[in-house]
């Protein structure tokens, strides 16, 4: 994976071009190095972006005006189609200054039927980093789309995450969208939901955009803001794993082949042609309830 870095004082983000991906994001203080995100295993990226939908569609089928879509299981041993092309794809690196750099991907049609072009963009300001999508529908049909984030946190035995939410999806055995719900008082997000024990794959509606991941053994915390297309939010920790990802996502598991009547909340977003979609996702971590996000530059 060709990498480069980003640097603005002693915090340093690794970008990877394929797969458009953060590979490290580290702040160096006082002799100790803090890991922002982890990778989930050495070949793993420790962000993703997710373009041109989120999460599963069934069998990678489903209909769309006069198309009938067929995408391939492009994620072995998963059955079904997965977080969209951008996290497998190579991407181009079209501008980069010291502190922040845009990448671009651009998909022809295929058996996705609608011509896109995608740029990221990375940007530090002292410890704080930014992440930016922009999707063009550069077809001359509408396109539904879906965007959003997959980052990856380190799971400690305090670890607690906070968020404003407003219910929670209904998801079959196969994690695809088949209802809405109120969130149970068990998985409440509005106190500080203990993530020490927990074997999770939700999805949060209607998150409000803030959300604070919290390490107390650490003495650190990580603030996320999301913007543009933000609907949902999925917090995924599997079973013995050493990490927590809590994504922002725009489209639901399958939203694709839901009727958006049929739901209170939107199931997928949609483009016009030569329309632009954008998401965007702040991270700002603190150490010892001091704030670390000055530029130190």
């Amino acid at each position: 994976m060709p990498e480069f870095s980003i640097e603005s004082g002693d915090t340093e983000v690794l970008i990877g071009t394929r797969g458009g991906a953060v590979c490290r994001y580290v702040t160096s203080l006082s002799g100790e190095t803090h890991h922002w995100l982890v990778r989930p295993a050495a070949e793993e990226a420790a962000s993703f972006p997710l373009v041109p939908f989120c999460s599963r569609i069934r069998g990678g089928k489903f209909s769309f005006g006069s198309h009938l879509v067929r995408l391939p299981a492009n994620n072995p041993p998963e059955v079904h189609a997965i977080h969209g092309h951008g996290f497998q794809r190579e991407w181009e690196l079209v501008e980069r200054t010291a502190r922040r750099a845009v990448l671009r991907y651009r998909h022809g049609s295929g058996d996705w039927p609608w011509a896109y072009e995608v740029r990221q963009t990375f940007a530090l300001n002292g410890r704080d980093l930014s992440m930016r999508l922009e999707l063009l529908n550069c077809s001359d049909e509408p396109m539904p789309y879906g965007l959003g984030f997959h980052p990856h946190f380190s799971k400690t035995a305090a670890m607690t995450i906070k968020a404003g939410v407003q219910g929670l999806w209904q998801l079959d055995d196969q994690l695809m969208t088949i209802g809405e719900a109120e969130a149970p008082e068990k998985l409440s997000l509005s106190s500080g939901f203990s993530l020490a024990d927990s074997m999770l794959d939700h999805v949060f509606q209607g998150w409000d955009g803030s959300a604070v991941v919290c390490w107390p053994e650490r003495r650190s915390e990580l603030r996320i803001t999301g913007g543009g297309c933000i609907n949902n939010l999925v917090l995924y920790a599997p079973a013995g794993g050493h990490f927590v990802c809590v994504e922002p996502i725009s489209n639901v598991p399958d939203g694709f082949n839901l009727a958006p009547a049929a739901f209170k909340s939107p199931v997928f977003e949609l483009l016009a042609p030569g329309g632009m979609g954008t998401m965007s996702l702040l991270l700002q971590p603190q150490l010892l309830g001091q704030s670390i996000s000055s530029d130190l530059g």
